[in-house]
């Protein structure tokens, strides 16, 4: 599996109707990255798969835990230490 996991304060609302990138190592083979869109937690595969969350977590001028695990063919997101949302996924290359 894979953990990803920071902590993110956005300032405003409109910070929030943008993208927020904590990693993104994007090449020509692939790459991952995960942050916020629109205030919904955002884990992709690059060139394979994108896993936005339906709901949106990010709330501006706090400060907020977001996490994302990989597990087998899921996506678990976490905000503050609770699941928030599982989705499905195609395990990458790296998941055991």
């Amino acid at each position: 599996g894979l953990t990803i996991e920071a902590w993110v304060r956005v300032e405003s609302s409109a910070a929030i109707d943008g993208v927020m990138r904590v990693i993104s190592n994007r090449s020509d083979a692939g790459g991952i990255g995960f942050g916020q869109v629109a205030g919904r937690l955002f884990f992709t595969m690059f060139q394979r798969q994108d896993i936005p969350t339906v709901g949106r977590y990010i709330k501006p001028g706090v400060a907020q835990h977001i996490a994302v695990v990989l597990v087998g063919q899921q996506a678990q997101f976490y905000v503050d230490g609770v699941q928030v949302e599982v989705r499905n996924a195609n395990a990458p290359s790296f998941a055991s």
